[in-house]
């Protein structure tokens, strides 16, 4: 009922609030006004409804928020330092938004030159944050049969994420880009992954997802696909 809903709301409300003080408190003139801005209370909602106890609530934001005031400069100008220099650094692009108005992100093992943790990372985080500038609408309402409370992290803008591995190689099965690409998704950017497909891997791959799934929650690994060519472009339409 619309009673039930307000109420919620006002839950939420109530308790993104008493988090973003916390917060303030915790990092105690640590925040510039990039990080104020950036911690409204939709983003505290999140850190809200995937924790139950304020303590864990707050753990999990201050990571986020550590994560962010070490790339303060970055997340700022969003801009890829390597691609500046040459724009064959990297890849990974946004190609517009599927039926729900969320963004479509490709990218191809194949077609970037540059492999380092920091520099991967940077590249991500810089198309993220375009993203949300770019496609972020107020109050989102998301057809998936939810019944979720208008303003709280379902109506986020999220993301699909396509990785073509097509010419995955043994410079590619350094551990650390990938496990700095899960910090990328759980930390940094919590609840904007809608799904993960990864089209054609080749058996090469496949030692290095064995050793970095014991690093993925299992709700992030709910959202992985493995799909072959012959079955990509059906995923692509859904």
């Amino acid at each position: 009922s619309s009673n039930d809903s307000g109420s919620e709301q006002a839950s939420l409300d109530c308790s993104s609030a008493a988090l973003i003080e916390s917060a303030y408190d915790k990092f105690d003139g640590e925040l510039q006004e990039e990080e104020r801005a950036w911690l409204t209370p939709e983003i505290a909602s999140v850190y809200v409804t995937r924790r139950t106890a304020p303590a864990d609530q707050l753990q999990m934001l201050s990571d986020t928020l550590e994560w962010r005031i070490r790339r303060r400069e970055i997340l700022a100008t969003r801009e890829c330092a390597a691609c500046a220099q040459n724009p064959r650094s990297h890849d990974a692009r946004i190609f517009g938004v599927d039926g729900d108005d969320h963004v479509v992100i490709m990218n191809c093992f194949a077609l970037s030159q540059e492999y380092t943790s920091q520099g991967v990372t940077d590249h991500l985080a810089c198309l993220f944050e375009r993203a949300i500038e770019d496609y972020e609408k107020p109050s989102r309402a998301v057809d998936d049969g939810s019944s979720s409370v208008p303003g709280s992290p379902d109506d986020r803008l999220r993301w699909t994420w396509v990785i073509d591995v097509r010419g995955f190689g043994l410079r590619h099965t350094n551990p650390r880009v990938a496990i700095e690409l899960i910090t990328l998704l759980e930390c940094a950017y919590p609840e904007r992954l809608k799904k993960l497909l990864v089209v054609d891997p080749p058996s090469i791959f496949f030692p290095l997802w064995r050793a970095v799934r014991l690093f993925i929650s299992e709700r992030t690994k709910a959202k992985i696909e493995f799909v072959t060519w012959d079955a990509a472009a059906s995923r692509y339409e859904t």
